[in-house]
């Protein structure tokens, strides 16, 4: 029987997260963004990806001419954008930090937070400071663009252990997901298991929260956003629907 490490979120995670595909929705984002931010008419070349991961996102934009620079508290993540980075000569940095806190050294022409990263960001409070970090990132008229994850999606996902993840060899990501209507938080408990001369087991539990969405919106407000669109991730107008599972938000730094 696999003994049963219990550690941190994406400590275990983070050696399989590529390989199971989990940076893929971020890479495909990129794309996205960038070309929705050209149709905007916006100019730049200077990112901040805040909640970065395994730097997929930051790397993308940096094998497309910017200089890009990752943030996330997880520093086993981290080491996966420096090593992408160095191997393939891309101009991008990745530095552990907290989002609710970190002033990059430049300010940015595009500050970026997706893949459900500020759904990990516990009261609205630090959201709000996630918020203003962003703004003090930025250079006036640029664009913050990240997504969350809707109440609704969150509630959506609770369900018994699925597997996530299985290569039928080395491999297999399992998880649990339970969701609190008061807290309005998602619970997954993901079980990691791999074999090497033999099986180990880790255990990672990880904590969602929803926001509602006039509380973001106002918070956007206050903290000195314009909000100019909300998206599916696949760029389809979001504005009104019910039944979305994660919105990506197109703001603007007035000023």
């Amino acid at each position: 029987m696999a003994s049963i490490n219990h550690l941190e979120p994406y400590t275990a995670l983070s050696d399989v997260y590529q390989a199971a595909g989990f940076a893929a929705y971020s890479v495909d984002l990129a794309a996205r963004l960038l070309g929705l931010a050209f149709e905007m008419d916006w100019t730049g070349r200077t990112l901040v990806d805040l909640g970065c991961g395994t730097g997929d996102l930051a790397c993308w934009f940096g094998e497309h001419g910017f200089r890009a620079t990752g943030i996330d508290t997880s520093a086993a993540m981290l080491r996966y954008g420096t090593a992408s980075a160095q191997s393939s000569g891309v101009d991008a940095q990745f530095i552990v930090g907290d989002m609710r806190t970190f002033k990059p050294a430049v300010s940015a022409e595009m500050v970026t937070c997706v893949g459900g990263a500020l759904n990990y960001i516990p009261t609205l409070r630090d959201l709000e400071s996630v918020f203003r970090q962003a703004n003090a990132a930025l250079q006036p008229g640029k664009l913050f663009l990240f997504d969350l994850r809707t109440i609704k999606g969150l509630s959506d996902a609770e369900h018994a252990e699925q597997i996530v993840y299985d290569n039928g060899h080395d491999i297999l990501i399992l998880a649990r997901n339970i969701f609190n209507y008061e807290t309005l938080q998602l619970t997954t408990q993901y079980t990691i298991l791999r074999y090497t001369d033999h099986w180990q087991r880790a255990e990672e539990t990880h904590t969602w929260r929803g926001y509602p969405l006039q509380a973001v919106l106002s918070l956007l407000n206050k903290t000195g956003f314009k909000l100019l669109r909300q998206l599916t991730p696949d760029m389809q107008p979001a504005e009104g629907r019910r039944d979305i599972g994660q919105i990506v938000f197109v703001t603007l730094k007035e000023g």
